[in-house]
């Protein structure tokens, strides 16, 4: 999977003599991007589907965000 740049240039009265195109391979870039979109859908329902309630903590201790309730616990809380 590629993605392709292309420039035309033009001589000095403005009529096209060639095109420049470059294509950079982004396989290993979209292959990254599709698998963190499929963990953080697999997260995504985990924490939908969970029974408690889910903080998110940095190594810091600081919160990811400031409360973090699942559906269902929120509903049963």
């Amino acid at each position: 999977m590629g993605h392709t740049f292309k420039k035309p240039v033009y001589d000095d009265i403005g009529k096209p003599l060639y095109l420049i195109s470059t294509t950079v391979d982004i396989t290993e870039r979209k292959q990254a991007v599709d698998a963190l979109q499929a963990r953080e859908e697999r997260f995504q329902t985990l924490f939908d589907r969970a029974s408690d309630g889910i903080l998110i903590i940095s190594p810091a201790g600081n919160l990811s965000r400031p409360t973090i309730l699942s559906p269902y616990a929120r509903i049963h809380a």
